[in-house]
């Protein structure tokens, strides 16, 4: 293996991206980081590519905790891998990559990245997006971003992206005003719209609380009556 090799570490936290068919008929998160970076033809871009595996956890998107992305943070702290790609549920994908540009304050870049389509189904789109996302976390354009969500061939800044579709394998955008920051065009990162080193890790050096508070997120329609927030404190974690 060449001195100068690239290093790439894949964190995996579940979600569909890792789905395979269980005994119930269903699929379940299952599969794991090397799994599912073996069908992302990594080699194909670099065949000396160096590239370790981690399960963080093995989940659906709404079971990801805000204490998973503290351990991912570990890894981007201690790895001495030059890129991270995460993989997990899209569900929160979107909240994942945001968390993480808060905190990461490492000089690793996290690419988080998953999948519409589970492996078992045609047109499963993982491979590719985890093969869009290493391209992004061992590219120098992201080197100082400390994360990106990176899907359907385009990086999104975390900041501003959202999930917009619920089965489209274009389920990401920014919209409607900044749009994507970049895209990956035939295994080449295009980062035109790069946002400023100075934007990012505004939580740097936080330290990992020991416990980590509840909070609700209410949503809150036309007519809502007070007292449908003004009683939720009151109401046992379980209702």
């Amino acid at each position: 293996m060449s001195e100068n090799a690239p290093h790439l570490l894949v964190a995996a936290l579940g979600g569909t991206i890792a789905s395979t068919s269980n005994q119930s008929g269903g699929v379940a998160p299952a599969l794991s980081g090397a799994e599912i970076a073996a069908a992302a033809g990594l080699d194909q871009v670099w065949p000396d590519l160096q590239a370790d595996f981690t399960q963080v956890s093995q989940v659906s998107s709404a079971n990801v905790t805000l204490d998973m992305l503290f351990d991912v943070r570990k890894l981007a702290r201690t790895t001495e891998a030059e890129g991270i790609v995460l993989t997990q549920g899209t569900d929160t994908l979107e909240e994942s990559a945001f968390a993480l540009w808060l905190l990461n304050d490492s000089a690793t870049h996290i690419a988080a990245t998953g999948a519409m389509r589970n492996p078992t189904l045609p047109g499963a789109d993982g491979p590719a997006n985890v093969r869009a996302a290493a391209l992004t976390a061992l590219s120098s354009l992201s080197s100082e971003l400390p994360s990106t969500l990176v899907f359907n061939d385009e990086i999104h800044d975390p900041r501003f992206v959202r999930k917009s579709h619920v089965t489209s394998t274009a389920a990401f955008s920014s919209g409607p005003v900044l749009g994507a920051i970049g895209w990956i065009s035939e295994d080449t990162v295009r980062l035109p719209h790069r946002p400023t080193a100075e934007d990012a890790s505004p939580f740097a050096g936080l330290s990992r609380p020991e416990t980590l508070a509840k909070v609700a997120l209410a949503e809150v329609g036309m007519g809502e009556p007070e007292e449908t927030l003004t009683q939720m404190p009151a109401r046992p974690a379980s209702s």
